[in-house]
């Protein structure tokens, strides 16, 4: 685009805009520790799409007519294919953070997400292995320790202690946490 954008300036200045519109908009999405768990999501390409498509009009209108009808209606049936598959994706949550672990193999966040997933369908064992990828993956979270102690208090009441005092020591200190650590140390009496 900016190729096209700087050939066609003078006859074409709308084309300068859309590279520059596709610039800035993306600008704030680049800034990669501003964005946290969520780098690659869809939703950054929402605005940006506005100065893509305009530089496609552009485009299809300079191309001549039998060029750019079979162009146009194979891109919109891949854009028909890529939509109908994604839309898939979005069927249920479950599906959805399935897909997503499958894309993401190393974020905690999302194997945290699974964890609990997995509790809500009374598979304890799978939640088990979820949340203990995703202390793996970020052993600094507090959370994530303390969703493993609950989680062991079924299995192994001594690990789950200890998750609770990290969890703890990793703070902030609650008093949830305290009541938790209560609760796993009473179970290990």
């Amino acid at each position: 685009i900016l190729w096209i954008a700087v050939r066609y300036r003078e006859r074409q200045p709308l084309a300068l805009f859309c590279f520059a519109w596709i610039v800035a908009s993306l600008a704030p999405a680049l800034n990669i520790a501003g964005v946290g768990q969520n780098v690659f999501t869809e939703r950054y390409l929402y605005l940006p799409s506005v100065g893509f498509a305009i530089a496609c009009g552009l485009a299809a209108a300079a191309a001549p007519v039998r060029t750019a009808a079979p162009v146009a209606a194979v891109a919109l049936l891949a854009l028909l294919v890529k939509t109908v598959t994604r839309n898939l994706d979005w069927r249920d949550d479950f599906t959805l953070l399935q897909i997503t672990e499958r894309q993401s193999p190393d974020s905690g966040y999302i194997h945290n997400l699974m964890a609990g997933a997995w509790v809500q369908r009374d598979q304890v064992q799978r939640a088990l292995e979820e949340q203990r990828l995703a202390v793996h993956y970020e052993p600094r979270s507090s959370v994530y320790r303390k969703n493993l102690g609950n989680i062991l208090l079924v299995f192994d009441p001594a690990a789950a202690v200890r998750e609770f005092q990290i969890a703890i020591a990793l703070g902030p200190d609650t008093q949830e946490l305290r009541d938790d650590l209560a609760l796993a140390q009473r179970a290990t009496a």
